[in-house]
């Protein structure tokens, strides 16, 4: 089994999911439907980083756009969510095994990983999980701008 770092890194690619006091909105974990596909498990993914060192959260804000490699991923920032918040939903009296999270390296990224949501969890489910995601997550963390 994989080692999991204490926390998971959520790229922000829409200004509309971070509010005014910089936390975000719910829909910011809510899966991607369209990775079921792919999956024999037909399980759908919310995207992470694992927070494996110190370099990842910049490592995550600088990362490029696969369709257009002058835009940056994630222009709105990231936010850091704590294992254990993943763990407590895994083990949660409502929400026990309704997601697991995985590690799926990429050619680009070594850090990458998933929260996945079983197949055909409803909505209103998702919604709670997500939401509880949003909570507890960091506010929103952005490239620091450098003085000179």
């Amino acid at each position: 089994m994989d080692d999991f770092p204490e926390f998971c890194i959520r790229g922000i690619q829409k200004s509309k999911h971070v509010n005014s006091d910089d936390t975000v909105q719910s829909i910011l974990f809510r899966p991607d439907n369209r990775t079921s596909e792919k999956r024999a498990d037909k399980g759908q993914e919310t995207s992470i980083n694992w927070d494996d060192n110190e370099t990842v959260l910049e490592f995550t804000l600088d990362s490029k756009d696969e369709d257009n490699p002058n835009a940056l991923a994630f222009p709105h920032g990231a936010v850091r969510l704590a294992r254990t918040r993943l763990d407590d939903v895994i083990s949660g009296a409502a929400t026990t095994n309704m997601i697991f999270y995985e590690r799926d390296r990429l050619e680009h990224n070594e850090f990458h990983g998933n929260i996945v949501f079983n197949a055909g969890l409803p909505d209103h489910t998702i919604n709670m999980i997500a939401s509880t995601f949003a909570l507890y997550c960091s506010k929103v963390l952005r490239k620091q701008t450098k003085t000179r």
